[in-house]
Protein backbone atom coordinates (compact mmCIF):
# COMPACT_ATOMS: atom_id res chain seq x y z
CA UNK A 1 0.00 0.00 0.00
CA UNK A 2 1.38 3.58 -1.21
CA UNK A 3 0.57 6.39 0.99
CA UNK A 4 1.44 8.49 -2.33
CA UNK A 5 -1.11 6.26 -4.08
CA UNK A 6 -3.63 6.57 -1.25
CA UNK A 7 -3.68 10.64 -1.28
CA UNK A 8 -3.29 11.25 -4.89
CA UNK A 9 -7.00 8.74 -4.75
CA UNK A 10 -8.94 11.24 -2.56
CA UNK A 11 -7.35 14.23 -4.32
CA UNK A 12 -8.83 12.97 -7.61
CA UNK A 13 -12.09 11.67 -5.83
CA UNK A 14 -12.21 15.38 -4.37
CA UNK A 15 -12.37 16.89 -8.10
CA UNK A 16 -15.32 14.26 -9.22
CA UNK A 17 -16.96 14.80 -5.88
CA UNK A 18 -16.51 18.66 -6.31
CA UNK A 19 -17.61 18.50 -10.04
CA UNK A 20 -20.84 16.86 -8.65
CA UNK A 21 -21.64 19.49 -6.67
CA UNK A 22 -20.63 22.52 -9.04
CA UNK A 23 -17.63 23.65 -6.82
CA UNK A 24 -14.31 24.86 -8.45
CA UNK A 25 -11.93 22.57 -8.17
CA UNK A 26 -8.07 22.88 -8.50
CA UNK A 27 -8.44 22.20 -12.13
CA UNK A 28 -10.90 20.54 -14.27
CA UNK A 29 -10.71 16.13 -13.60
CA UNK A 30 -10.68 14.11 -16.74
CA UNK A 31 -12.92 10.67 -16.66
CA UNK A 32 -10.75 7.82 -18.57
CA UNK A 33 -14.25 6.32 -19.98
CA UNK A 34 -11.96 3.94 -21.88
CA UNK A 35 -12.40 -0.04 -22.18
CA UNK A 36 -11.18 -2.57 -25.00
CA UNK A 37 -9.86 0.66 -26.83
CA UNK A 38 -6.93 0.03 -24.06
CA UNK A 39 -6.35 -3.76 -26.14
CA UNK A 40 -5.44 -1.78 -29.22
CA UNK A 41 -3.20 0.44 -27.12
CA UNK A 42 -1.34 -2.42 -25.67
CA UNK A 43 -0.92 -4.38 -28.53
CA UNK A 44 -2.61 -7.63 -27.08
CA UNK A 45 -5.97 -9.26 -28.55
CA UNK A 46 -9.00 -9.80 -26.67
CA UNK A 47 -8.25 -13.98 -26.81
CA UNK A 48 -5.06 -12.99 -25.47
CA UNK A 49 -5.92 -10.83 -22.76
CA UNK A 50 -8.28 -13.91 -21.70
CA UNK A 51 -5.43 -16.40 -21.96
CA UNK A 52 -3.34 -14.39 -19.93
CA UNK A 53 -4.72 -12.55 -17.01
CA UNK A 54 -1.30 -11.21 -15.38
CA UNK A 55 -0.20 -10.17 -18.76
CA UNK A 56 -3.60 -8.28 -18.98
CA UNK A 57 -3.61 -6.86 -15.57
CA UNK A 58 -0.10 -5.89 -15.73
CA UNK A 59 -0.39 -4.10 -19.20
CA UNK A 60 -3.63 -2.13 -17.99
CA UNK A 61 -1.73 -1.21 -14.95
CA UNK A 62 1.13 0.40 -17.35
CA UNK A 63 -1.67 1.91 -19.66
CA UNK A 64 -3.17 3.79 -16.72
CA UNK A 65 -0.11 5.19 -15.25
CA UNK A 66 0.47 6.50 -18.51
CA UNK A 67 -2.57 8.18 -19.45
CA UNK A 68 -2.61 9.61 -15.81
CA UNK A 69 -6.80 10.03 -15.34
CA UNK A 70 -8.78 10.73 -12.41
CA UNK A 71 -10.92 8.29 -12.61
CA UNK A 72 -12.05 5.11 -14.26
CA UNK A 73 -14.84 3.24 -16.42
CA UNK A 74 -13.50 0.00 -15.33
CA UNK A 75 -11.08 -1.37 -13.06
CA UNK A 76 -9.59 -3.96 -16.11
CA UNK A 77 -10.49 -4.61 -19.65
CA UNK A 78 -14.07 -4.98 -20.36
CA UNK A 79 -13.15 -8.24 -22.57
CA UNK A 80 -16.06 -10.17 -23.96
CA UNK A 81 -18.29 -12.71 -21.40
CA UNK A 82 -16.62 -15.70 -21.78
CA UNK A 83 -18.86 -16.42 -19.28
CA UNK A 84 -22.22 -16.02 -21.24
CA UNK A 85 -20.60 -18.27 -23.88
CA UNK A 86 -21.22 -20.80 -21.76
CA UNK A 87 -24.79 -20.91 -21.74
CA UNK A 88 -25.45 -21.15 -25.41
CA UNK A 89 -27.78 -19.33 -27.86
CA UNK A 90 -29.23 -15.78 -26.64
CA UNK A 91 -27.96 -12.50 -28.44
CA UNK A 92 -24.44 -12.18 -27.63
CA UNK A 93 -22.04 -12.69 -30.50
CA UNK A 94 -20.06 -15.53 -29.97
CA UNK A 95 -16.80 -14.76 -32.12
CA UNK A 96 -13.23 -13.57 -31.32
CA UNK A 97 -14.07 -10.04 -31.42
CA UNK A 98 -12.93 -7.57 -28.91
CA UNK A 99 -16.29 -6.15 -28.31
CA UNK A 100 -19.00 -7.47 -26.42
CA UNK A 101 -21.94 -6.86 -28.64
CA UNK A 102 -26.01 -7.73 -29.13
CA UNK A 103 -26.91 -8.92 -32.32
CA UNK A 104 -29.60 -6.87 -33.75
CA UNK A 105 -32.66 -8.30 -34.87
CA UNK A 106 -32.23 -11.38 -33.01
CA UNK A 107 -33.46 -10.58 -29.75
CA UNK A 108 -37.61 -10.81 -30.20
CA UNK A 109 -38.26 -12.81 -27.78
CA UNK A 110 -41.65 -11.42 -26.20
CA UNK A 111 -44.78 -11.08 -28.25
CA UNK A 112 -46.59 -7.54 -28.18
CA UNK A 113 -49.27 -9.98 -26.57
CA UNK A 114 -47.53 -10.95 -23.78
CA UNK A 115 -46.82 -7.50 -21.58
CA UNK A 116 -49.93 -8.86 -19.26
CA UNK A 117 -47.39 -12.06 -18.36
CA UNK A 118 -44.33 -9.65 -17.93
CA UNK A 119 -46.43 -7.32 -15.59
CA UNK A 120 -48.00 -10.22 -13.89
CA UNK A 121 -44.75 -11.59 -12.22
CA UNK A 122 -42.04 -9.59 -14.01
CA UNK A 123 -39.02 -12.20 -12.43
CA UNK A 124 -41.36 -15.60 -13.02
CA UNK A 125 -42.18 -14.45 -16.45
CA UNK A 126 -38.11 -13.94 -17.45
CA UNK A 127 -37.54 -17.55 -15.91
CA UNK A 128 -39.65 -19.74 -17.11
CA UNK A 129 -40.59 -18.04 -20.13
CA UNK A 130 -37.93 -16.07 -21.78
CA UNK A 131 -34.57 -17.99 -20.77
CA UNK A 132 -35.50 -21.20 -22.26
CA UNK A 133 -36.53 -19.59 -25.36
CA UNK A 134 -32.82 -18.00 -25.30
CA UNK A 135 -31.01 -20.73 -24.05
CA UNK A 136 -31.31 -24.28 -25.95
CA UNK A 137 -29.97 -26.60 -22.44
CA UNK A 138 -32.80 -25.10 -20.48
CA UNK A 139 -35.43 -27.40 -22.60
CA UNK A 140 -33.56 -30.56 -22.01
CA UNK A 141 -35.31 -31.34 -18.62
CA UNK A 142 -31.84 -32.42 -17.37
CA UNK A 143 -32.23 -31.04 -13.78
CA UNK A 144 -28.22 -31.96 -13.24
CA UNK A 145 -27.00 -31.05 -16.30
CA UNK A 146 -29.33 -27.89 -16.16
CA UNK A 147 -27.52 -27.05 -12.57
CA UNK A 148 -24.02 -27.49 -14.02
CA UNK A 149 -24.22 -25.14 -17.04
CA UNK A 150 -25.48 -22.85 -15.19
CA UNK A 151 -22.67 -23.42 -12.23
CA UNK A 152 -20.26 -22.93 -14.57
CA UNK A 153 -21.73 -19.68 -16.14
CA UNK A 154 -21.18 -18.70 -12.50
CA UNK A 155 -17.72 -19.89 -11.16
CA UNK A 156 -16.49 -18.01 -14.47
CA UNK A 157 -18.42 -15.12 -13.54
CA UNK A 158 -17.05 -15.29 -9.83
CA UNK A 159 -13.62 -15.57 -10.91
CA UNK A 160 -13.72 -12.68 -13.06
CA UNK A 161 -15.46 -10.27 -10.77
CA UNK A 162 -12.43 -11.43 -8.03
CA UNK A 163 -10.16 -10.10 -10.81
CA UNK A 164 -11.51 -6.99 -11.14
CA UNK A 165 -12.08 -6.22 -7.64
CA UNK A 166 -8.27 -7.40 -6.72
CA UNK A 167 -7.05 -4.51 -9.60
CA UNK A 168 -9.77 -2.42 -8.07
CA UNK A 169 -7.47 -2.49 -4.90
CA UNK A 170 -4.41 -1.93 -6.74
CA UNK A 171 -5.81 1.38 -8.58
CA UNK A 172 -6.56 2.44 -5.09
CA UNK A 173 -3.57 1.96 -3.41
CA UNK A 174 -0.68 2.10 -5.67
CA UNK A 175 -1.93 4.57 -8.30
CA UNK A 176 -4.57 6.55 -6.45
CA UNK A 177 -6.99 5.70 -9.35
CA UNK A 178 -10.88 5.82 -8.35
CA UNK A 179 -13.23 3.46 -10.24
CA UNK A 180 -16.37 5.09 -9.63
CA UNK A 181 -19.01 3.08 -11.26
CA UNK A 182 -21.16 1.13 -9.16
CA UNK A 183 -23.80 -1.54 -10.51
CA UNK A 184 -26.81 -0.05 -11.30
CA UNK A 185 -27.47 -1.13 -14.74
CA UNK A 186 -30.32 -0.39 -16.94
CA UNK A 187 -33.90 1.07 -16.81
CA UNK A 188 -36.79 -1.55 -17.48
CA UNK A 189 -37.40 -0.23 -20.87
CA UNK A 190 -33.78 -0.71 -21.96
CA UNK A 191 -34.34 -4.35 -20.93
CA UNK A 192 -37.24 -4.94 -22.82
CA UNK A 193 -35.36 -3.17 -26.01
CA UNK A 194 -32.15 -5.37 -25.75
CA UNK A 195 -33.58 -8.37 -24.88
CA UNK A 196 -37.22 -8.98 -25.16
CA UNK A 197 -38.76 -6.90 -28.00
CA UNK A 198 -35.46 -5.74 -30.04
CA UNK A 199 -35.45 -2.30 -31.70
CA UNK A 200 -38.01 -2.37 -34.42
CA UNK A 201 -40.46 -4.32 -31.89
CA UNK A 202 -40.53 -1.84 -28.72
CA UNK A 203 -40.67 0.95 -31.14
CA UNK A 204 -44.02 -0.35 -32.55
CA UNK A 205 -45.62 -1.27 -28.68
CA UNK A 206 -44.46 2.53 -27.58
CA UNK A 207 -46.67 3.74 -30.55
CA UNK A 208 -49.50 1.19 -29.92
CA UNK A 209 -49.31 0.39 -26.39
CA UNK A 210 -47.27 2.84 -24.24
CA UNK A 211 -49.02 2.65 -21.24
CA UNK A 212 -48.56 -1.44 -21.50
CA UNK A 213 -44.83 -0.16 -21.53
CA UNK A 214 -44.80 1.88 -19.18
CA UNK A 215 -46.41 -0.74 -16.51
CA UNK A 216 -44.06 -3.23 -17.65
CA UNK A 217 -41.11 -1.28 -17.15
CA UNK A 218 -42.67 -0.04 -13.14
CA UNK A 219 -42.94 -4.03 -12.58
CA UNK A 220 -39.78 -4.71 -13.63
CA UNK A 221 -38.14 -1.76 -11.54
CA UNK A 222 -39.23 -3.44 -7.96
CA UNK A 223 -36.78 -6.32 -8.15
CA UNK A 224 -33.95 -4.39 -10.05
CA UNK A 225 -34.54 -1.48 -6.86
CA UNK A 226 -34.28 -4.54 -4.25
CA UNK A 227 -30.99 -6.04 -6.34
CA UNK A 228 -29.10 -2.51 -6.51
CA UNK A 229 -30.19 -1.46 -2.79
CA UNK A 230 -28.15 -5.23 -1.98
CA UNK A 231 -25.25 -4.42 -3.67
CA UNK A 232 -25.03 -0.61 -2.58
CA UNK A 233 -26.45 -0.39 0.76
CA UNK A 234 -24.82 2.63 1.85
CA UNK A 235 -23.70 5.50 0.02
CA UNK A 236 -19.95 5.27 -0.49
CA UNK A 237 -17.59 8.71 -1.46
CA UNK A 238 -15.82 6.37 -4.24
CA UNK A 239 -19.02 5.34 -5.83
CA UNK A 240 -21.26 6.13 -8.14
CA UNK A 241 -24.53 4.13 -9.04
CA UNK A 242 -23.65 3.71 -13.02
CA UNK A 243 -26.73 3.77 -15.58
CA UNK A 244 -26.46 3.37 -19.18
CA UNK A 245 -29.27 4.33 -21.07
CA UNK A 246 -30.39 3.33 -24.68
CA UNK A 247 -34.46 4.68 -25.97
CA UNK A 248 -34.71 7.95 -25.02
CA UNK A 249 -32.54 9.42 -27.48
CA UNK A 250 -34.45 7.66 -30.35
CA UNK A 251 -38.17 8.57 -28.83
CA UNK A 252 -40.29 11.83 -28.78
CA UNK A 253 -40.49 13.84 -25.58
CA UNK A 254 -44.30 12.96 -25.03
CA UNK A 255 -43.17 9.11 -25.54
CA UNK A 256 -40.49 9.79 -23.33
CA UNK A 257 -43.04 11.30 -20.74
CA UNK A 258 -45.33 8.36 -20.80
CA UNK A 259 -42.74 5.44 -20.76
CA UNK A 260 -39.58 5.88 -19.69
CA UNK A 261 -39.67 8.98 -16.97
CA UNK A 262 -41.86 7.24 -14.51
CA UNK A 263 -39.37 4.77 -14.19
CA UNK A 264 -36.71 6.74 -14.43
CA UNK A 265 -37.50 9.05 -12.01
CA UNK A 266 -38.87 6.62 -9.65
CA UNK A 267 -34.98 5.12 -9.58
CA UNK A 268 -33.10 8.28 -9.15
CA UNK A 269 -35.76 9.42 -6.38
CA UNK A 270 -35.24 5.96 -4.36
CA UNK A 271 -31.35 6.37 -4.13
CA UNK A 272 -31.05 9.87 -4.35
CA UNK A 273 -33.58 9.90 -1.06
CA UNK A 274 -30.90 7.61 0.73
CA UNK A 275 -27.63 9.70 -0.01
CA UNK A 276 -26.16 7.89 -2.95
CA UNK A 277 -25.08 9.82 -6.47
CA UNK A 278 -24.77 8.91 -10.22
CA UNK A 279 -23.10 8.26 -13.39
CA UNK A 280 -25.48 8.19 -16.16
CA UNK A 281 -24.50 7.74 -19.92
CA UNK A 282 -26.98 9.47 -21.55
CA UNK A 283 -26.35 7.82 -25.28
CA UNK A 284 -27.50 9.35 -28.39
CA UNK A 285 -29.05 12.52 -27.94
CA UNK A 286 -30.95 13.94 -24.74
CA UNK A 287 -31.23 18.14 -26.16
CA UNK A 288 -35.10 17.43 -26.31
CA UNK A 289 -35.49 16.32 -23.02
CA UNK A 290 -33.16 18.77 -21.01
CA UNK A 291 -36.62 19.77 -19.25
CA UNK A 292 -37.01 16.50 -17.80
CA UNK A 293 -33.43 16.05 -16.56
CA UNK A 294 -33.99 19.88 -15.04
CA UNK A 295 -36.50 17.70 -12.64
CA UNK A 296 -33.82 15.17 -11.59
CA UNK A 297 -32.03 15.27 -8.24
CA UNK A 298 -29.72 18.30 -7.83
CA UNK A 299 -26.19 18.12 -7.76
CA UNK A 300 -26.05 14.65 -7.46
CA UNK A 301 -25.32 13.15 -11.00
CA UNK A 302 -22.06 13.30 -13.51
CA UNK A 303 -23.94 12.73 -16.44
CA UNK A 304 -21.83 11.66 -19.89
CA UNK A 305 -23.56 12.89 -22.48
CA UNK A 306 -22.68 11.58 -26.03
CA UNK A 307 -24.13 13.60 -28.72
CA UNK A 308 -25.23 16.79 -27.10
CA UNK A 309 -23.84 20.51 -27.80
CA UNK A 310 -21.62 20.62 -24.73
CA UNK A 311 -21.69 24.56 -24.51
CA UNK A 312 -25.65 24.06 -24.96
CA UNK A 313 -26.25 21.03 -22.52
CA UNK A 314 -23.33 22.92 -19.54
CA UNK A 315 -25.64 26.41 -19.38
CA UNK A 316 -28.96 24.79 -19.63
CA UNK A 317 -28.20 22.08 -16.71
CA UNK A 318 -26.22 24.34 -15.08
CA UNK A 319 -26.16 23.77 -10.78
CA UNK A 320 -28.37 20.45 -11.82
CA UNK A 321 -26.18 17.65 -13.51
CA UNK A 322 -22.18 18.03 -14.04
CA UNK A 323 -21.64 17.62 -17.87
CA UNK A 324 -19.00 14.99 -18.79
CA UNK A 325 -17.82 15.15 -21.97
CA UNK A 326 -16.04 17.34 -24.44
CA UNK A 327 -13.42 15.15 -25.79
CA UNK A 328 -14.95 13.83 -29.23
CA UNK A 329 -13.59 10.09 -30.69
CA UNK A 330 -13.89 11.20 -33.78
CA UNK A 331 -11.71 14.04 -33.69
CA UNK A 332 -9.15 12.26 -31.43
CA UNK A 333 -9.35 9.87 -34.73
CA UNK A 334 -9.61 11.97 -37.55
CA UNK A 335 -8.10 15.45 -36.16
CA UNK A 336 -4.31 16.63 -35.33
CA UNK A 337 -3.22 17.05 -32.09
CA UNK A 338 -2.94 20.27 -32.23
CA UNK A 339 -7.31 20.66 -33.81
CA UNK A 340 -8.00 18.35 -30.40
CA UNK A 341 -6.40 20.82 -28.11
CA UNK A 342 -7.53 23.92 -29.59
CA UNK A 343 -11.30 22.07 -29.03
CA UNK A 344 -10.75 21.19 -25.59
CA UNK A 345 -9.09 24.59 -24.87
CA UNK A 346 -12.67 26.06 -25.85
CA UNK A 347 -14.33 23.55 -23.77
CA UNK A 348 -12.43 24.77 -21.18
CA UNK A 349 -12.51 28.06 -21.56
CA UNK A 350 -16.47 28.47 -21.85
CA UNK A 351 -17.58 25.54 -19.67
CA UNK A 352 -15.05 25.39 -16.57
CA UNK A 353 -15.94 28.76 -14.77
CA UNK A 354 -18.57 27.66 -12.02
CA UNK A 355 -17.92 23.92 -11.85
CA UNK A 356 -19.86 21.24 -13.07
CA UNK A 357 -17.36 20.21 -15.81
CA UNK A 358 -15.58 16.78 -16.43
CA UNK A 359 -13.61 16.19 -19.08
CA UNK A 360 -14.16 12.56 -20.77
CA UNK A 361 -14.40 11.23 -24.10
CA UNK A 362 -18.20 11.34 -25.48
CA UNK A 363 -18.13 7.55 -25.95
CA UNK A 364 -17.17 4.44 -24.36
CA UNK A 365 -13.86 3.98 -26.16
CA UNK A 366 -13.79 0.41 -27.28
CA UNK A 367 -12.17 0.37 -30.73
CA UNK A 368 -8.72 1.55 -32.34
CA UNK A 369 -11.44 4.06 -34.37
CA UNK A 370 -12.41 5.24 -31.31
CA UNK A 371 -9.18 7.65 -31.24
CA UNK A 372 -5.25 7.98 -31.78
CA UNK A 373 -3.36 7.04 -28.69
CA UNK A 374 -1.04 10.54 -29.46
CA UNK A 375 -4.08 12.65 -29.68
CA UNK A 376 -5.64 11.20 -26.72
CA UNK A 377 -2.30 11.59 -24.80
CA UNK A 378 -2.05 15.05 -26.13
CA UNK A 379 -5.15 16.16 -24.90
CA UNK A 380 -4.89 14.54 -21.44
CA UNK A 381 -1.45 16.33 -20.98
CA UNK A 382 -3.25 19.65 -22.02
CA UNK A 383 -5.86 20.14 -19.86
CA UNK A 384 -3.93 18.51 -16.41
CA UNK A 385 -1.88 21.82 -16.80
CA UNK A 386 -4.59 24.23 -18.77
CA UNK A 387 -7.55 23.09 -16.86
CA UNK A 388 -6.18 25.04 -13.58
CA UNK A 389 -8.73 27.06 -12.12
CA UNK A 390 -7.20 30.27 -11.35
Amino acid sequence: MSEKGLELFEERLTLIDNAIKFKENSRVPIYGLVSNWMLYYLGMSAKEALANPDAEREGYNKAVGEFKFDALLSSLIQLPSVAAKVLGGGSITDNESDVLQIRTSDSELMGPDEYDELIADPVGFMRDKIMPRRHEFLKSGDIEAQYATLKEFYDLGAVRGMQMGKNEQYLKEELGVPVPAAGGGFMPTDIILDYLRDFSGIMVDIRRQPEKVCEASLAMLEPMIKSVDAANPVPRRDKLIAIFTHIPGYISPKAFEIVYWPQFKKYLEHFSSKGHRWMILYEKNWEHLYDFLLDSPKKSILGFFEEDDIFKGKKVLEGSIAFAGGIRTNDLYYKSKQENIDIVKRVIDECAPGGGLVLAPDKVMHTNADGKTENLQAVIDFAQEYGKYK
